[in-house]
């Protein structure tokens, strides 16, 4: 990805004065409402010798306030400013599920607004309707203690999706819903002067508000109930927003709320140009966005939270931000590199994608909210802004166009991402590794360095843990702990804080594809693992845990979830789970007994022997918030002597039906500490050689640092 240099954004003064018309004929209907409810303050924050304004001066010079505020609203019925967030809304938006958020966010529906994800045990919106009929803005009872739905309320995500629903059906009452709604939360929650750390008014809370408000205000500004003294607050209310936004940076530049500021900024400068500050906003939110494709993304293009979610939601804001600019006449304000600089982002994205069109839930990634439809949209831009790359294309049509991508394996080494496919078809086998190099701890990230997931045919038999909630506490930690993860700990601790993954070595041959990373899990032990991709059709892992240290050391797998495809599963795990255990405990493993011929076996064995134990029992994994789904998990342990290392073998089998598990014979073993007395020896630069012999088939596979 190369590099940016921050903008020098001039600031938007480039019109002149046009003389305007006082006898300009009024569009009928635009003075309905009562003049004394306009707010005069308004025109404080206009910019009246903008063009088109100029019927507006003429009256407020005159002292007529009404008039001048119905020949505003005049000129935001028609003016010619492009809004690409309404614009593109081409269809109909009149779904079953948009229709009945809209509804029930009225007083007729019991204010029932829909808070990102969360619903209550009927399905629906919370009410937040009092006895009296008005509005209680108290938080729900069931939702008490709930950090993110309390900070979600004051987003209005609902909103939007009311003011599309009136774009399609043109039923005033969703406007008028709107209008007592809003006002009424403006009424409740009046913004504070200067640094405010209110919850209503912080972070990202004004910033997703005042970005819908934009594309609200589209949608609205031409209904008979949004009549001039509606818009003289709205106009107020907005600038508000923004004002507050420019008081109130998030302090981390590379934050996704710093992003999401710097995007509603410069929407504002670009979308409201009428305002007296708008050049100030254009100009804050154009060096802004320029300099956060660097603050966003390291230089391999992966975002800077080694979230594949909030990687995906950044793109999208720049791909926002080059159409707004685009569209309005206003590209050339960003350097021509804008969208190239965005390759290596978009490769990351087609890299980590399932063959199904499904992402993994690592870190805090919503994979519900990343469905097969989302992403395809989301693809279909990329291949808008890369058009020379055939494999987007491919990608985004499914396969209609374009040509199928070839590469089967992705390195992504300053990030510490790797992927190894047999394919792109939903059939094929796909494992990701995850190893970050993550010293700012990054709230989205978690402790998990030496991870990997595995996707097999439509199903996610390795899912990452997920994360359950985004409250702080006990159960959130849970699904973060290291253990929760398929790595190696130290008699179970978590890795703390140590995030510092390293990629030692890659290499494609014939016969394998091969990556080695390593991880100083502890102050004194440290965690190399290397991955051999054998034959496309089978994994090899080889876990060595070497330092000072001395005692148990855990290899943890956490298993799939249940019967259906993807990490989402109907079933619960321990229904398709059999953990396989051994006379004299030889090695640790498992296999799933799913009855439509897509199975996994895992076999883990160790080289050395001192208290090797096999523990077994179920966890959870959580694909969307507040929903779980239990798994079987195990773990091979060792002592570890001060002067060894412990070594473990992991063969990771695909096979058929269930049935076909007996004629399975999986073995392994070291083959570079030939004499027994020497077993546990790490072999450093040396790397380290293992045989495993599948179904009466030998591999040698080693590697070397040297």
């Amino acid at each position: 990805m190369s590099a940016i240099s921050a903008l020098a954004c001039s600031t938007k003064e480039n019109y002149e004065t046009v003389v305007g018309d006082p006898d300009l004929e009024l569009i009928p209907g635009t003075t309905s409402g009562d003049p004394s409810e306009i707010n005069a303050d308004v025109f404080e924050l206009i910019d009246l010798e903008y063009p088109g304004l100029e019927n507006v001066k003429y009256f407020y010079d005159a002292g007529d306030i009404a008039s001048a505020a119905a020949e505003l609203l005049n000129y935001y019925r028609t003016r010619s400013v492009i809004n690409p967030f309404v614009s593109m809304l081409a269809a109909p938006y009149t779904s079953s599920a948009a229709i009945s958020i809209a509804d029930q966010a009225t007083k007729e529906g019991g204010y029932r607004f829909k808070v990102s994800d969360y619903v209550d045990a009927d399905g629906l919106g919370y009410s937040f309707l009092a006895e009296d009929g008005s509005i209680n803005w108290d938080i729900p009872e069931a939702m008490q203690g709930e950090s993110q739905f309390e900070s979600q309320l004051h987003r209005h995500q609902w909103m939007l999706t009311q003011a599309k629903v009136y774009k399609s059906t043109g039923d005033e009452k969703y406007v008028r819903a709107w209008i007592e709604v809003y006002f009424d939360w403006v009424k409740e929650f009046p913004c504070g002067e200067g640094k405010t750390y209110d919850l209503p008014w912080w972070g990202l809370q004004p910033a997703v508000r005042a970005h819908d408000q934009m594309s609200i205000f589209s949608y609205y500004v031409g209904a008979e109930a949004f009549t001039p003294a509606v818009l003289s607050e709205f106009l107020l209310s907005f600038h508000t927003h923004i004002k507050n936004i420019t008081l109130n940076w998030y302090e981390e530049a590379g934050s996704n709320v710093r992003l999401s500021q710097e995007k509603t900024v410069y929407m504002a400068g670009v979308l409201m140009p009428e305002f007296k500050d708008a050049s100030e906003w254009y100009k804050a939110g154009c060096d802004g966005m320029a300099a956060q494709i660097n603050n966003q993304f390291h230089e391999d293009g992966v975002h800077n939270e080694f979230d594949p979610g909030y990687h995906i939601g950044a793109i999208a804001d720049f791909y926002d931000i080059y159409k707004l600019a685009q569209l309005n006449g206003l590209l050339s304000d960003f350097p021509s590199d804008f969208i190239e600089s965005l390759r290596g982002t978009v490769n990351f994205v087609k890299d980590i994608m399932y063959p199904d069109y499904s992402v993994e839930i690592i870190g805090d990634t919503h994979a519900d909210s990343w469905n097969k439809s989302v992403l395809t949209k989301n693809f279909r831009k990329y291949a808008e802004m890369f058009p020379d790359d055939k494999g987007l294309q491919w990608i985004a049509y499914e396969g209609a166009s374009g040509v199928k991508p070839i590469s089967t394996f992705a390195s992504y080494p300053v990030s510490g991402y790797y992927m190894m496919r047999s394919g792109w078809d939903r059939e094929s086998i796909m494992l990701i590794h995850k190893n970050s190099n993550d010293p700012q701890k990054w709230f989205h990230n978690q402790s998990d360095n030496g991870h990997v997931s595995l996707y097999v045919n439509g199903r996610h038999f390795l899912p990452d843990a997920g994360f359950y909630t985004y409250n702080e506490g006990a159960t959130r930690n849970a699904y973060r702990e290291t253990s929760m993860h398929n790595t190696i700990t130290k008699e179970g601790f978590n890795l703390i804080d140590k995030r510092a993954g390293k990629h030692l070595k890659s290499e494609t041959a014939s016969e394998y594809e091969l990556v080695v990373t390593e991880n100083e899990s502890y102050a004194d032990l440290t965690h190399r693992r290397a991955i051999f991709f054998v034959a496309k059709k089978f994994y090899v892992l080889v876990d060595e845990a070497y330092g000072t240290n001395e005692g148990k050391v855990n290899l943890n797998f956490n298993l799939w979830g249940g019967a259906g495809d993807g990490p989402g599963n109907s079933q619960s795990g321990k229904d398709v789970t059999i953990i396989d255990e051994y006379a004299g405990k030889t090695y640790c493993g498992a296999h799933s007994t799913f009855s439509d011929g897509n199975n996994l076996l895992l076999r883990t064995f160790s080289e050395t022997s001192d208290d090797f134990k096999c523990t077994y029992n179920t966890r959870y994994f959580s694909n969307a918030v507040n929903e779980r789904t239990q798994r079987w998990w195990y773990e091979a342990s060792v002592t570890k002597k001060a002067d060894k290392a412990a070594r473990f073998i992991t063969v990771i089998l695909p096979f058929g039906n269930a049935a076909e598990f007996d004629s399975q014979e999986v073995s392994a073993i070291f083959i570079d500490n030939p004499d027994p007395e020497n077993a546990g020896t790490f072999h450093g630069n040396g790397g380290a050689a293992v045989k495993v012999s599948i179904n009466g088939t030998d591999y040698s596979l080693s590697y070397n640092l040297n």
